[in-house]
Formats: C-alpha cells, sequence, structure tokens
C-alpha cells in the first residue's frame, strides 16, 4: 500500500479498491480482446479498448477522424440543415445551444416527461462571459487561445478570427440564459408545453425536424426550462450568419472529441480546462 501511495496526494481503503477493481478491468477487458471466439461484444470492448491505448496510431490519424463531421458542418446550407444537425448531435458528448432530456416528470413521478433546456457554453456559465471581473477575463483570454488552438490543430483557415467568432457568438448566447439563481427555481423551470405552444413560443426553429433527428418519438408535450432563452434562440439562429454558426459547431465537435485524439490537442484542451 506504501508503495502504491508513492506520488499521491491521498491514499486510503477506498482508493485501494478503487486501484484494484481498475486492474480487474482492465483484465477482463484485456481477456476479452485476446478470446474474440468466445463474444462478439466482448471482442468490441476489447478492440475498443486497444484503439484507444494505441497512441502511436491515434498521432499518426491526427485531427482525421472528425474530418467526416466537419465536412457535414462545412456543407450546411441553410438553417433548416442547421438545427437537424442539432437535432442529431443530441446524443453525442457536445454542448449545442439547445439540450435535450428525459426525466420522471417534476409534478407527477409516474410520468416521465421530455424537455428541452440551455447549454451551448464551453465555459461553466454565463458569468464567465459577462461579469467585468479579472478572473473571468483572464478565463476569456484562456478559452480564446484554445479555440485559435483547435481551429490551428485543425487546418482551418484563419484560427484567431474564428476564435473570436466562436466567443463572440457563445457571448450572445450567455447573455440570453438564464443565471444560477433562476434556474435552480423549480417552480420558473417547470413549463410543461404541447408542441403547439412550443411553436408560437420559438417559431424560428423547427422544432419537428429537431426532434426526429434527434430520434424522439412524437411528442404529446415537454417540459420547457427557460422558455425566454428559447425564444430568444430561435431569433439568434436566424439572425446571425451561417458561417458564425458553422465555425461555433466546428469547435464544438473539436472541443468534444480533443481528450481522444492527437497529444497536442490533448494539451491544448488540459491547459485550458485543468489549468
Amino acid at each position: 500500500a506504501n508503495r502504491t501511495a508513492t506520488g499521491r496526494g491521498q491514499y486510503g481503503a477506498f482508493k485501494t479498491l478503487y486501484d484494484l477493481n481498475q486492474l480487474r478491468s482492465r483484465q477482463i477487458i484485456e481477456n476479452a480482446a485476446a478470446h474474440p471466439a468466445d463474444s462478439a461484444e466482448a471482442q468490441k470492448i476489447g478492440d475498443l479498448y486497444h484503439s484507444f491505448m494505441d497512441e502511436a496510431r491515434i498521432e499518426r490519424l491526427g485531427l482525421a477522424p472528425l474530418q467526416p463531421q466537419l465536412a457535414r458542418v462545412a456543407a450546411l446550407r441553410n438553417k433548416a440543415q442547421l438545427v437537424a444537425l442539432l437535432g442529431q448531435w443530441q446524443s453525442e458528448p457536445l454542448e449545442t445551444p439547445l439540450g435535450l432530456y428525459v426525466e420522471p416528470d417534476a409534478k407527477n413521478s409516474r410520468a416521465t416527461l421530455a424537455g428541452v433546456y440551455q447549454s451551448g457554453l464551453a465555459m461553466p456559465d454565463r458569468d464567465y462571459y459577462l461579469e467585468k471581473d479579472a478572473r473571468f477575463e483572464h478565463a476569456r483570454q484562456a478559452y480564446l487561445r484554445y479555440l485559435t488552438a483547435l481551429f490551428r490543430q485543425a487546418q482551418f483557415s484563419h484560427p484567431a478570427q474564428r476564435a473570436q467568432t466562436v466567443f463572440q457568438l457563445e457571448r450572445q448566447l450567455a447573455q440570453l440564459q438564464w443565471s444560477k439563481v433562476d434556474n435552480r427555481d423549480p417552480q420558473k423551470t417547470y413549463n410543461k408545453l404541447t408542441l403547439a405552444q412550443l411553436a408560437q413560443l420559438a417559431p424560428g426553429i423547427d422544432w419537428p425536424s429537431f426532434f426526429a433527428q434527434a430520434g424522439v418519438p412524437q411528442l404529446a408535450e415537454l417540459n420547457v426550462a427557460q422558455p425566454g432563452y428559447v425564444s430568444a434562440l430561435a431569433k439568434l439562429i436566424n439572425s446571425q450568419p451561417l458561417a458564425s454558426w458553422q465555425d461555433y459547431l466546428s469547435s464544438r465537435r473539436l472541443d468534444g472529441y480533443a481528450p481522444h485524439l492527437n497529444q497536442a490537442t490533448v494539451t491544448d484542451r488540459c491547459d485550458f480546462y485543468r489549468k
């Protein structure tokens, strides 16, 4: 135990159990990969693990695995396609302006209720974009450097200019979003609407397309956590140039998958989020 604890800030029984389970999980996965005939599903787990651990191949690939999705973003021709793509990305680890969820109805625990909520900011909340404070200004400058690095890694032209475009668009999203205090209010954030009412609230978004592309069956009703934000977002989607949204979506794709890419991209992400 003393040898295992070397270099750690703290150690104890629960950390020992965690380390042991990590070792056992690795052995199970490697065994699955070594015996592919036993189970097709187990082989997939083993193959995924080995692909993640193959750092030399990851370095050779660079950002190539993201190119098909980045090309999809570049190929967007109108706002309808943009909304459809936002729906498709709901199943991926990406921050987009609208988040979709399903959970028990807060006023009827016997039923589940789909809902949408404000999202889409890389930094923790709206204060990081709006507050006049030296700490937040430091974070904003670090974020611009990070965005520039992402675009440069992906070989986009004018990376610093694109970084500014993305930041300014996120800043506009932040201006529309509710504060932490409002978001903690269970009454304010419970707004059950029909799809027809949602269409009246935010007519600039093709909601049937958004939900269909997200793989959600036809909804009779849903909760809109921040109605004012959703209404304003519909206007923002239609008022901002498509090219700005394309830069924004490209940055979300790059940022969302940065932990799994080449070392330079991983380091850039770590420098921003962890430091």
